[in-house]
């Protein structure tokens, strides 16, 4: 059988990634009270397969605007005891976290506070407070993107609430002010809890060209590169610029991608070189 070559003009150039953000789920405001837990997330991206939210030790209310009762006085959080909100999310593919966001809450009857803590390192350490006030509405959020990736599987985030009994009203409806700096543009969706990740633009700097070959192209198992001199180390990068794969190869060595989704990669090789090409 003829073998499906393609010629490649390939550039040479450093690649950056441009970080931009985009919802993974989120959660309008309910009656918990009559809601029914655990409840799915809506308009999941194509980065989750499931997201549902989830609560422990918490008192339901009857009221519309999402609230709920912290019967705890504990002035700590401790991960064993203390009432939370679950949000457990099942990822399809590597994803960098960017933003936890409360669309906005008020503290009533009493001081709570709420306490960010995640599965990665079972909830051992804060990965950022919430201080909801008195006086109104207002929007809060957690900033995730200096936190490590998370690989594909099941990720678990739970709001702990600590410091004071009493009732923490959370309807989303409105674009609230912040008094953490989120931008507004996390709060304009008028959604209880959303979850967002960093979304990664290839940027290309400098470039010089060189002839190489990378077949077959389309493929849907293998690829080879031709015009190896020296065995190289190697990553492959999604549309998104995650990391999917990575090894080592030398020239006309295969490389099994069968396990790889349908769409654009860029393979980066050692020397800096990056190739094009289109898993089918």
């Amino acid at each position: 059988m003829k073998k499906n070559y393609l010629l490649i003009t390939l550039f040479i150039f450093q690649i950056s990634f441009i970080n931009a953000q985009i919802k993974l789920v989120h959660w309008f405001g309910t009656n918990t009270s009559t809601e029914t837990y655990p409840r799915s997330g809506s308009a999941l991206s194509s980065e989750l397969t499931t997201a549902a939210e989830n609560y422990n030790g918490l008192n339901t209310y009857a009221d519309n605007r999402n609230v709920w009762n912290n019967p705890s006085t504990d002035a700590t959080v401790d991960p064993n005891t203390s009432p939370y909100l679950s949000y457990e999310l099942t990822t399809n593919s590597d994803v960098e976290f960017d933003r936890f966001v409360i669309g906005g809450a008020a503290a009533v009857g009493g001081s709570v506070q709420l306490q960010l803590r995640w599965s990665v390192d079972s909830y051992a350490s804060s990965l950022g407070d919430f201080t909801p006030l008195n006086s109104g509405y207002q929007l809060f959020s957690i900033d995730l993107s200096s936190a490590s990736s998370v690989s594909t599987g099941t990720v678990e985030f739970r709001v702990y609430f600590y410091n004071a009994s009493g009732n923490i009203f959370n309807p989303g409806y409105y674009s609230y002010s912040s008094p953490d700096g989120t931008p507004a543009s996390y709060g304009d969706t008028a959604q209880a809890v959303s979850i967002w990740a960093k979304e990664s633009i290839l940027g290309l700097d400098s470039f010089n060209k060189i002839n190489v070959e990378l077949y077959p192209n389309p493929t849907s198992e293998r690829i080879k590169i031709s015009g190896l001199k020296n065995t190289e180390n190697y990553n492959i990068y999604n549309i998104l610029g995650l990391k999917v794969k990575e090894g080592n190869i030398s020239n006309k060595q295969e490389i099994n991608i069968q396990n790889l989704k349908r769409g654009l990669y860029f393979i980066q090789l050692e020397s800096g070189s990056i190739i094009k090409f289109m898993k089918e």
